[in-house]
């Protein structure tokens, strides 16, 4: 699963541009045969079919947000003459191609509906995989978990504590960063 973050500071300096660029080149360098993918996205979409519309931080805080974009498959390319065709119409490739950078950051709930759709969607014996790409540090959290919650209270911790469930799980987690000012 990609989780992609699309908060308002990956429109600074073409980050998401390059981000989409770099799974786009990503997806050419995997095998459609036999590589599922899927897409995740913070902020979430707040209503199924809103993917593509400028996301807000109030998404966060309804039950409902849609984190997960585009389920695990594998009809986003195919292989012609030893080489991969990315299929721009395919719901990865449409999806990725239409999302909008706003809002804040707050990554947990990503990685954990990443997490959640390996361990339904995901293939039994083959490698689980989340390819995390942001541009720095969480600074909110859903209002629906209580003010105490590592969710709201360490939003940066509490990724990584969601990443770090994931490996527990035998998940691998890549993290990427794009021009981070956090230092």
């Amino acid at each position: 699963i990609i989780v992609l973050d699309r908060t308002g500071s990956m429109n600074q300096n073409n980050k998401l541009v390059n981000a989409k660029q770099g799974i786009t080149a990503f997806l050419g360098s995997l095998d459609p045969a036999i590589d599922n993918v899927g897409l995740a996205v913070l902020p979430p979409a707040p209503d199924p079919g809103t993917e593509c519309d400028k996301p807000t931080s109030n998404s966060y805080n309804s039950l409902n947000s849609q984190y997960l974009m585009v389920p695990l498959s594998s009809n986003w390319g195919t292989e012609v003459n030893n080489q991969v065709q990315l299929d721009q119409t395919s719901p990865l490739l449409s999806t990725l191609n239409c999302i909008q950078a706003n809002g804040q950051t707050a990554y947990a709930d990503a990685i954990d509906a990443a997490q959640q759709e390996l361990n339904v969607d995901g293939r039994p014996n083959v490698q689980k995989v989340i390819v995390f790409l942001s541009d720095g540090a969480a600074n909110t959290g859903p209002t629906y978990y209580p003010a105490t919650s590592p969710y709201r209270s360490q939003p940066c911790q509490q990724g990584v504590n969601s990443a770090a469930d994931a490996q527990g799980q035998g998940t691998i987690v890549y993290s990427i960063l794009y021009d981070s000012s956090d230092g």
